[in-house]
């Protein structure tokens, strides 16, 4: 009996072993925002304040992202927004945004966060960000206005550097 029971714990172990071992060469790495991406013009599409070009720097600490944007417009333009926040639905100071000056930000899931984007009290848009699986594609539509009225979509595209 005490044979049997060496041997079926001996076959599950060596199971779990091979499974995990598949998992680690099947799994995808984790993939993280931190890094530098530049937008992706010609895979993007405004019905709002279009932009020509666009650099944005995240960095990770914890809980907490800091975002660094220089863009410029179609009409030349420079913008340059910077926020530090965390993950927890709370508004954080967003400095140098045309739309807003603060933005609450809240993850859903390892790839895909939402934001809320404020001028004062009033939501001025939301938007939902989305890292693609091999992290190599981040892609943000943002919805921007006050309803009722009409809301303009924008679907920004941004390459890994």
């Amino acid at each position: 009996m005490a044979g049997l029971l060496r041997s079926a714990l001996l076959g599950s172990i060596l199971a779990l072993a091979a499974t995990t071992a598949v998992n680690a060469k099947t799994a995808p790495a984790t993939v993280s925002i931190a890094g530098t991406w530049k937008l992706n013009a010609a895979a993007s599409s405004f019905e709002t304040m279009p932009l020509k070009s666009e650099t944005r720097v995240y960095t990770v600490n914890g809980n907490k992202i800091t975002m660094h944007s220089e863009a410029v417009d179609t009409a030349g333009k420079a913008v340059n927004v910077n926020f530090t926040a965390a993950y927890d639905g709370k508004q954080y100071p967003e400095v140098g945004s045309p739309i807003a000056d603060s933005i609450a930000l809240t993850k859903l899931n390892a790839r895909t966060v939402t934001a809320i984007m404020r001028k004062g009290s009033k939501i001025a848009a939301t938007s939902r960000s989305i890292l693609s699986a091999d992290g190599k594609r981040f892609t943000i539509t943002r919805k921007i206005g006050t309803p009722p009225a009409k809301l303009a979509t924008n679907v920004l595209v941004y390459d890994r550097q």
